[in-house]
Parts: structure tokens; sequence; C-alpha cells
């Protein structure tokens, strides 16, 4: 047993030894070298403050404004308008004027009907509630997941399509088909829309932002020195036509919407694919900060598509 102690110990600082040396010379271990994407893989710094959550969820008439004093828009939505909001802050913050940041935790679009997300549904009662009594508040940005809370999530399948029941959103579905499903699903997000275009507001719609098949933070970090091919495509990390494929329902429900000046799509394909791929980092930032939310990087990008209507 000794001698078995002595070889595994041996064994073990000849390799430790091995390693500095290879890493003293520049070799295998510089793999672990902090990446210089990493630092803008980063979600909004107001999640803590600003992001609500369960039942006992921040109250919309309380909710995050921030910078400037004359609030003149706002953002409505899941997790996945949280970044967007402070970006567009940044934006806006020159200008004097500032956002007022409504987003909660895996809510589904449930202006409508129950769902299984504690405190969603009265939430968003609540939000759309606070927006509309805000004279304030001239333009909304409104922007869910919408193929999470219908199909699930895309990650441990992909290139696989996720399919499922889209009632699984639901907190009492009975006994519905999935085209009643989708109904329902649709007519609580048009309820929405419907309810702040009657307030006299204008309403950026935010069609869905592509899914990315590895989380970011695994791509720009390997965690192995054995590993001997990337685990994303940096350049072409999703198709288009597989992005086209997981959001048939919801983009050809919204390309029946009545686009116009009051009611305006928000495309971030625009500036995150091409014809044929969506790309997860642009001119050395990550668009992500995992496999579905913006980072702010990329949320940036995003707001730029608004230019016109600041």
């Amino acid at each position: 047993t000794r001698m078995v102690w002595v070889f595994s110990a041996s064994t073990l600082l000849a390799v430790t030894l091995a390693g500095s040396a290879a890493y003293l010379s520049g070799g295998w271990p510089t793999r672990f070298e902090p990446n210089p994407l990493a630092a803008t893989a980063q979600p909004t710094s107001k999640r803590e403050a600003c992001h609500a959550t369960g039942e006992d969820y921040l109250d919309p008439a309380q909710a995050c404004r921030y910078y400037g004093p004359d609030v003149t828009w706002a953002t409505l939505g899941d997790s996945h308008i949280a970044e967007l909001s402070e970006a567009l802050a940044d934006r806006l913050q020159p200008l004097g004027q500032g956002v007022l940041h409504l987003s909660f935790s895996a809510c589904p679009p449930a202006y409508s009907f129950e769902t299984i997300t504690a405190g969603c549904h009265n939430w968003l009662r609540e939000a759309v509630e606070t927006v509309v009594d805000d004279p304030g508040v001239e333009n909304v940005i409104v922007g869910f997941r919408h193929v999470y809370y219908l199909y699930g999530n895309h990650a441990a399948l992909y290139p696989r399509l996720p399919s499922g029941h889209p009632k699984r959103f639901m907190l009492r579905p009975g006994d519905i088909s999935e085209d009643e499903a989708h109904a329902i699903y649709w007519q609580g997000y048009a309820d929405i829309i419907d309810a702040l275009l009657a307030a006299g507001k204008r309403v950026f719609v935010l069609k869905p932002v592509p899914e990315v098949p590895t989380d970011i933070r695994r791509a720009i970090h390997p965690y192995s020195v054995f590993q001997d091919r990337p685990l994303l495509d940096l350049e072409r990390s999703l198709p288009v036509s597989y992005y086209e494929q997981r959001n048939a329902f919801i983009l050809r429900k919204m390309s029946q919407l009545p686009f116009g000046n009051r009611l305006v799509l928000l495309d971030p394909t625009l500036v995150l694919c091409d014809d044929e791929f969506c790309r997860t980092v642009i001119d050395g930032e990550t668009m992500y900060f995992d496999d579905d939310h913006l980072s702010v990087a990329g949320a940036r990008r995003l707001v730029a598509l608004l230019e016109p209507f600041l």
C-alpha cells in the first residue's frame, strides 16, 4: 500500500511539474487564460433591483425608472426584455429621457389567462395598467420568449426542434386541442398590444430573439484542455432556417399584425443574422450571456434599430 501511495504521489508531482513547465513555456494550459469575450457576456446590472419574480413580486407601480427624469419609454415582458431596458436607458440618458423597466421571470403573455408561473398573471395585468395610466410613457417595447412557453427549451435537443403541447404554460388548461391552446396564448399577447394601443402608446413588437445552440459561457470558456473542436461556431452559430421553423407559429401571427406608425416591428435578426446564419460574436463582443438572453452588448445592437424613433 505504501509503495502504491508513493508511486501515485510521484506521478502526480511529475504531472504537476510538467504542466507548470508547459504553462511557463506557453504550452497547453494557456487555454485557461481569460477570454476577452467574457467581459462582454454580461447581463444587465439592474436584474437584482428591477426584475420581478414570484408571488411576492416587485409592484409595477414601484418599478425602476432610469436614468433621465423624463420617462418616455417602457419595456414590458419576461426576462428577455431586461437587458434591452438598460441598453435603451443608456442611449436615452444624454437626451434627458428615461425608461420604465417592467420584466418578470418566466412570465408568458398571460394577460387574459392564468399561467403556471406564480404571480405572472396578476403582475402582468398591473404592469399594463401602470403603463396605460402613465401619460409620460409614449413608447412601449413588448417582448417575450414565446417558443419557450409553447414548446420548451431548445438546447438539449438542438438541432432537433423541440415540440410539446402548448397548453404547458397554462395553469388549468383542461382538455383542449393544440390549436385552441395556441389561440389562447396569442390572444393573451394580442390583448396586451390592444390595451397599449388603445391608451395612445406607440408599441414596438419585439420579434423573437434567435436562440444559441450552446451556452455562450461554455463556448468562450473551454472547460477541458482535451477539447479538440469548438463548442460553437461564433460566426455561423444558428441557421436562419432553424430559427424560422422553431418560431413558425409566432412569426406567422406577428406577420398579420397591422404594423404602421403606432405599431412597429423590432427585428433582432436584422443586426444578428445574415440570410443564412445568426452570429453570437460581432465586432469582438458576445451578443448573449447564455444560450437565449441577449447580453447588454447584444441589446445595444438592438437599440440601434430604434434610432429613427428617439
